[in-house]
Formats: structure tokens, sequence, C-alpha cells
């Protein structure tokens, strides 16, 4: 019965924290219907009666409600509702001890203001100053909460005139609510230009904005170390908008730490911006080295909080990435194995499954399964999204098995593909030069040292794509070479 439960619970509460349950019943912060507000109030009160345990229902429904007629149903509704509350201020007070939120820590502390709860004001802002310092914001709101913080501490502390004039506690709190709202600031245009940047790399446009004075000193400042969801984007902006051209070695590492600290939402954003800003890097320059860092990237965000098991539907793309890439570095294993974990998670429209079967096709090949890695492309030939791939990859797997009238009927076709082809010119300009040095390579019916090195040093300047499979096809064809 409700009496019963919500008697067991209020007789765990101390006095202490009875008295903060009237407080908590009283404030509006918490928008509890006026109705159980002024039900639980009397409640409260008259239950400190010494036979109160021993009442009836309708004795106990006399004291708080008067000669109102007793309705047991309204009775019951009422002590349930009391209930209710009663266990989300137990839940609060219990969050507060073990690790409550900072937009919790400052809902209460504006109730404690406005209840004029002086000493429960000053030691909470004492234990939150201590819990919430700057290295554990995980997100925006936490900035922008920390701004509040002291805020709320200003605001109650103006009104302590005796407090005042014995220190110099004014000064202070004004201080910190100024260096919190510049942070808060100065990070917005962090984050608003990072994702700005982002976008017009992504999709050509043209967004621009003028940073404020001190930004560059906020930078700076911030490369020293300090907060880690600021630093993360920090980072971000010097390999993004300053455009370092540098190893993201660094960058990942310690992306890999503040994943502890990071919201998830926040982690995501941080994620997408370093891992499209990797791929444009490999594919203007589609080294072993850089397909290594998108490879090592993608581990970090495997291995973390941000792409759990359970995740479903896995982004098709990344999927696709994840298994390009892992090949191209020889990490067939663990393709294989992330492979067989994630197909579940796949969404099942027709692109997405187009996009499984040529990963499958991609595994064969690289495994030596020439005959079978082409029977599963065949069915792929007509796909719309994935017709480069398919074909560039059925290319290769004729070159393996040594059929070479076959190669070059297929670049031949292929070529003029890519000609009439709507794929971005980049994309098209990169295959073509694929296409062309295999040719080179096939055509060629002696291979003297020159040739040979010549074709080598060309294919290590010009940055092909699978640069290392043509070296190899260079060094088999010119061994075969009549």
């Amino acid at each position: 019965m409700a009496v019963e439960k919500i008697e067991r619970i209020l007789s765990t509460l101390s006095l202490k924290e009875l008295s903060a349950l009237e407080h908590y019943l009283e404030s509006v912060y918490f928008q509890i219907p006026t109705g159980t507000r002024d039900f639980g109030r009397t409640y409260l009160q008259v239950r400190r009666i010494d036979n109160w345990g021993c009442m009836r229902s309708a004795e106990k429904w006399e004291m708080i409600f008067g000669a109102l007629p007793y309705h047991d149903a309204k009775w019951r509704k009422s002590k349930t509702n009391l209930l209710h509350w009663v266990l989300k201020f137990i839940e609060l007070e219990q969050g507060i001890k073990e690790s409550t939120t900072l937009s919790q820590t400052n809902l209460l502390l504006r109730a404690f203001h406005e209840r004029g709860l002086g000493q429960d004001f000053q030691a909470l802002l004492g234990e939150a100053e201590r819990i919430h310092t700057p290295e554990k914001i995980g997100n925006e709101r936490d900035i922008n909460e920390q701004v509040k913080l002291w805020e709320i501490a200003y605001n109650y502390a103006i009104g302590q005139e005796d407090l005042l004039r014995a220190s110099d506690w004014e000064t202070s709190l004004v201080q910190r609510r100024i260096e919190a709202f510049d942070r808060f600031v100065m990070f917005d245009y962090l984050r608003t230009t990072n994702g700005l940047e982002n976008r017009r790399q992504m999709r050509k446009t043209a967004a621009h904005l003028t940073l404020p004075d001190g930004f560059v000193d906020f930078l700076n400042a911030q490369r020293r170390g300090g907060i880690p969801l600021i630093e993360s984007h920090v980072r971000l902006f010097d390999l993004l908008v300053e455009g370092k051209d540098e190893p993201l070695g660094t960058f990942i590492a310690h992306f890999e730490r503040d994943l502890a600290v990071l919201d998830p939402l926040e982690s995501e954003w941080l994620f997408d911006y370093a891992i499209n800003l990797l791929i444009r890097r490999y594919l203007k320059r589609p080294t072993l080295d850089v397909a290594n860092e998108v490879f090592g990237l993608y581990r970090v965000a495997l291995a973390s909080p941000l792409w759990p098991q359970s995740m479903e539907p896995f982004p098709i793309q990344h999927f696709k990435n994840i298994c390009t890439v892992g090949c191209r570095v020889g990490e067939i294993a663990f393709v294989t194995d992330f492979m067989s974990t994630r197909i579940p998670k796949l969404p099942q429209d027709d692109d997405s499954q187009t996009v499984l079967a040529y990963c499958k096709a991609l595994v064969l090949f690289e495994n030596g399964s020439y005959e079978e890695c082409l029977a599963k492309l065949h069915p792929l030939e007509m796909a719309g999204n994935m017709k480069v791939e398919v074909r560039m990859l059925a290319i290769r797997s004729w070159c393996a098995r040594d059929e070479w009238d076959v190669v070059e009927t297929h670049l031949q076709s292929f070529e003029r593909f890519l000609q009439r082809s709507e794929i971005s010119n980049s994309r098209q300009k990169a295959m073509l030069s694929r296409v062309r040095m295999i040719r080179k390579i096939i055509t060629q019916n002696e291979i003297d040292p020159k040739s040979y090195a010549r074709l080598q040093t060309q294919i290590q300047t010009e940055h092909l794509l699978d640069s290392e499979w043509l070296q190899a096809l260079l060094a088999r064809k010119k061994d075969i070479a009549p």
C-alpha cells in the first residue's frame, strides 16, 4: 500500500533530510504541482505527532483536509503523487552525493539561494568547485553551466554584505564568471569554425566566420593544456582550418584519451570532422602512411563507446571505408572479424547490400581467391553506387590471373565509362591515371632496367591509389615478360 511505502521511506530520512525535502517541495524550480505541494507540506507537518502511525486513514485525512468528507480514492492518489516526488527528491540527493551533473547542482544552488539557506549554499558551492573542475568538462552544455555556476554564486554573494566587506569574494566571483563566459564564447567560435570548415571542404560551400579579438590568444592558451574538449577542438582547428600537414598520430592518441571524458555526442562530432579530414587527405594523397592513419582512427572508434557492438544500424559508408582501408594496410584478419560482427547490424537497403557484397569480394581478392572474387563481382557490375570500385577490382583480379587480353578489354571499356561518368573531377582524374598506368605496365613487351626504373618513379611521384599493388604488378610483369 502507498501509505506503508511512503512512511517506510520517510522513516529512513534524517531530520536534516526531511527539512531539505520540505524546502524541495516548496521550491518553484522543480515544477511540483500545486496540489501535491500543499498536500506534502501539511503531510510532513502533521506526521510528526506521536500516534501518527496508529491513526486510521480517515483520522489522518481529517488532520490534513479538515471537514472535507473522507474520500478513499483521493487519499490514496494524494499519497501516491507525494511518493513520486519524494522518490525524485531522494534520487536528486543521492546524485548530489555521488556524481551529480553541473546543471543539477546549479538547479539546487538556485533553490538554496531562494530559500535563504546560506550555509547549505556555500557548502554546495565549495563541493561544486571541487568536483566540477574544468578538466572534467565533456560537452558544450557544461561549459555554459560553468558560466551559470559563477553567475548564481555572484547573485548570492551580493546579498551577503557582511561577507563581502570581510573579503574580496565579490571581485573573485566576478572574475570567475568573466573567465567562464569568455571561455564559452571563444569555444563557441572555435567549434562553429570547425563545423563550417568541415562543411566547406565536404560540400565546397563558402561559409566564413570572422573571428573575435583575443581568439588567437585563446587558442595558444588551450594548446598549453586545459579542458580536454576544447583541446580536442583546437587540435582539429590546427589540422582542419590552419591546414597543418602533419601526421595525425598525436591527434588520434589524444582523441583516444579524451573519449573517457567527452560526452558521446561531442566525441561523435569530433570523430566525424577528423575522419572526413583524413579521408580527404587520403583521396588527395593515397599513400600507405595516410591509409594507416585512417585505419588507426577507425580502430580507436571501434574500441570505444562511440561505436558499441550493439550499434544499429552501423553506418554503411564507415563500414566500406574500414573494409577497404583495412585491406589496403594488410589487416585482413581484423577486417574479416569486423565484418562478421557488424554485418547483422547493417542497413538492409539495396545500396548497402551492394557495398557488403563488394567488401566480401575484396577480402576474397586479398586472400588470393580470384575466381571466387570475380564470381562475387559479376552481379554487381550494373550496381550504380559501386560501378567504379567493382570494375577496378575485377581488373585487378584479371591481372592476378595473367589474363592480359581480358585486362586490356576491361581497361578500354572502363576508360570510356569513366570519361562519360558523372563522378567528381578529382576522382575521375585519379581513376584514369590508375587505368593508364596499368595499361603502360601490361603493354610492355620488354621491361628494360631504365623503363622499369622510370615506371617505378612515376608510380611513387604521382601518388596513385594502391601504389604498392602497381609496384608489385610492375615487378611481376618484368619477371614474366619475354
